[in-house]
C-alpha cells in the first residue's frame, strides 16, 4: 500500500485495567508487526514513560514519539536525558 510508517498507539499501557479493552495490546502489536516491516518503519506514540521506553525499545521502532512524558515532567530537560539515556542503553545492547 506505500504506507512509510505503521504506527501504535501506546495510550492504553497507563490506563488501569478496568478501563483498557481487554483485546488492545499495543506492545504485542508492536512485536508482532516489528518482523513483518519490509518498506515501512515502525512508530510508536502516546503514553510513552520512563518506565515503559525499555519495553518498547526493545522492539527498536524507527520513531517514538514522547510527549508530555517530557513536557509535562517537573524538569522537561532531565526528562529529556533520562529518555535519551533509555535509548541509548537499549541501542547497545
Amino acid at each position: 500500500m506505500g504506507a512509510d510508517y505503521v504506527s501504535v498507539n501506546t495510550l492504553y499501557v497507563n490506563q488501569p485495567a478496568d478501563k483498557v479493552p481487554n483485546y488492545y495490546k499495543p506492545l504485542v502489536d508492536l512485536e508482532l508487526i516489528t518482523p513483518h516491516l519490509v518498506n515501512a518503519k515502525a512508530s510508536i506514540q502516546g503514553g510513552v514513560t520512563l518506565e515503559n521506553l525499555p519495553q518498547i525499545a526493545k522492539f527498536a521502532p524507527s520513531l517514538i514519539c514522547i510527549g508530555r512524558g517530557i513536557y509535562a515532567a517537573e524538569d522537561p530537560g532531565a526528562a529529556a536525558k533520562a529518555f535519551k539515556a533509555i535509548l541509548d542503553e537499549a541501542e547497545q545492547g
